[in-house]
């Protein structure tokens, strides 16, 4: 009889205006190596960001080393500007983002112009500009040997996640060789058709892969999975559609001598053209003269600038049934939870100190209902959840798993655009909420974040005493422990 310790760890990194977030899950003896996941990387708080990827880092990977898992909610330059600095030096298995076609790609780089956050005469937003326009073809040269980049499609069944996978039961589970922990999709992955690489628009050379959002993201070890990342991919809607096509329309005329072939120009060539626009003033003007020609479309001229894009939601949840077979059916002797809360003074680490938020001890195989919400997180990027439709569309997705994670991130910064009763009032009164914010403002833009309308709805819907905030100054690290004697 010996010891199997599963041990995981999470962090919520004190970044200001973005988010970057890792989690490892290590279980010794069985596995020969952490297992490293980070999901998104990026801040305008830019000395911010900078010096926690480079502790991150330090910590973790002092003489480099391979990210197992990088997943992009979207390509907001609040959650990708970053990339390059993390990746730098590093090797990732596998990427994982949400598809989206190249016209909502180039809407998305012509507004971070309009709205200054990104600056075409700034060397490292150029490169942010490049990881936009093309993720694939620029982001995939961090893949390792046999690295796989996903892209995440909605499911247009958009059917309910089901409860928790068994792996006594369920076929489609991911099945590993070896002793590593690794990630995959139930049902596994489709090559992308040259039409999807069409729609997608990215280097010659490149082979992403698809998904639906529908499918089961697994970390497993041996044939036992062990963690479930449930993914969730809104549609924009047409109108927004509809619009993106005709700014890419009018950009392509009004740069027509910049191309050999308008009709098909390359990727080479718009990106030229794109860094060219040092104006947030001919953006504007561009958006404005695509809205007087499309259309059909419910969208007002003072809504340009906050227009629903994609992005992806996940909800990480660990199996905990399943950890007893990894042991030969072996002992629980204890489990173990703590949350710390990250708090750098004057935002630097030369002032930052842990203190405890939170700690459970589980002893034997008592049961509480903590033992089956923690450490489960439920993310929503940026996500539009403000209409009851698309709150009820989200709440049917997770409906299995709705009464199982302690943490929720309220979306998108806390902006009264994005949610509001309809979506705070279903979430449990023991659910802990986060925002990530900046509260030193240091890009353009006239937004704040969170709004005021906001925090009302959430103490309204009686959350306030359980919102965490995550920002320059304040982060969380949150693990999760089990020791168990295995029967050999």
């Amino acid at each position: 009889m010996y010891k199997v310790n599963l041990n995981q760890e999470f962090y919520l990194h004190p970044v200001g205006q973005g988010l970057f977030y890792s989690g490892n899950v290590d279980i010794e003896p069985i596995s020969y190596q952490k297992f490293f996941f980070v999901f998104d990387c990026g801040s305008l708080n830019k000395a911010n960001i900078k010096e926690e990827i480079e502790q991150y880092k330090r910590v973790n990977f002092p003489d480099g080393g391979t990210i197992d898992l990088l997943i992009i909610s979207h390509f907001d330059a609040d959650h990708v500007n970053h990339l390059s600095v993390l990746l730098e030096g590093m090797k990732v298995k596998k990427i994982v983002a949400p598809f989206i076609n190249f016209e909502e790609r180039l809407f998305l780089v012509l507004r971070l112009i309009g709205q200054k956050q990104i600056n075409t005469n700034n060397a490292d937003d150029l490169t942010v500009i490049d990881n936009i326009i093309d993720p694939v073809g620029n982001l995939g040269e961090y893949l390792d040997d046999g690295g796989e980049f996903i892209l995440i499609n909605s499911d247009p069944e958009n059917p309910p996640f089901p409860p928790p996978s068994n792996t006594d039961n369920n076929p489609d589970r991911l099945r590993n060789e070896g002793d590593g922990i690794n990630f995959g999709f139930e049902r596994g992955t489709a090559l992308m058709t040259q039409e999807r690489l069409t729609e997608l628009k990215t280097k010659p050379g490149m082979h992403p892969k698809e998904v639906k959002d529908s499918q089961k993201g697994l970390v497993s070890v041996r044939d036992v999975a062990v963690m479930e990342f449930l993914f969730y991919r809104k549609d924009i809607g047409k109108d927004n559609a509809a619009f993106f096509k005709k700014v890419y329309e009018l950009l392509i005329k009004k740069y027509a001598l910049e191309f050999k072939d308008p009709a098909s120009p390359g990727m080479d060539e718009l990106v030229k053209v794109i860094k060219s626009m040092a104006s947030a003033t001919i953006v504007k003007e561009l958006f404005k003269d695509a809205l007087k020609e499309v259309k059909g479309i419910s969208i007002a001229a003072g809504e340009l600038m906050n227009m629903n894009t994609t992005a992806l939601s996940l909800m990480h949840y660990n199996l905990y049934e399943n950890f007893r077979m990894l042991t030969g059916n072996g002992e629980c002797t204890d489990r173990r939870f703590y949350a710390l809360e990250v708090k750098k003074m004057d935002g630097t680490l030369s002032t930052q100190v842990f203190t405890k938020l939170l700690e459970v001890y589980y002893y034997r195989y008592d049961r509480y209902l903590e033992q089956r919400i923690i450490p489960n997180t439920l993310f929503t990027s940026d996500s539009f959840l403000l209409a009851a439709a698309d709150v009820n569309a989200f709440y049917e997705k997770y409906k299995h798993y709705w009464d199982a994670f302690w943490l929720f991130q309220i979306p998108h910064h806390g902006s009264n655009h994005n949610s509001n009763l309809h979506l705070l009032t279903r979430l449990h009164f023991y659910t802990r909420s986060f925002i990530n914010y900046g509260v030193n403002k240091s890009w353009g833009g006239k937004w704040r974040h969170p709004s005021p309308p906001l925090i009302a709805d959430l103490t309204a819907a009686g959350l306030s005493a359980g919102l965490m905030p995550v920002n320059e100054y304040n982060g969380y690290k949150f693990a999760y422990a089990e020791r168990w004697d295995r029967i050999p």
